[in-house]
């Protein structure tokens, strides 16, 4: 998804964690020497739990 603002343009990606403290971007629209600002925005980590149906006790 590309939106401009006034002087600059946001481009969104999503992407996975392969390797901790490190994420890979390629295939931007950006040229060497271009100014960016990133910010990185998280999920929060879901997790598979099972839980027991009730029993009569």
């Amino acid at each position: 998804m590309t939106t401009k603002g006034a002087d600059m343009e946001t481009l969104r990606t999503i992407t996975t964690v392969e390797q901790d403290g490190e994420i890979r971007l390629s295939n931007l629209p950006l040229k060497r020497g271009q100014r960016i600002e990133l910010l990185v925005r998280t999920k929060a980590m879901q997790t598979n739990t099972l839980s027991s149906p009730p029993t009569d006790s």
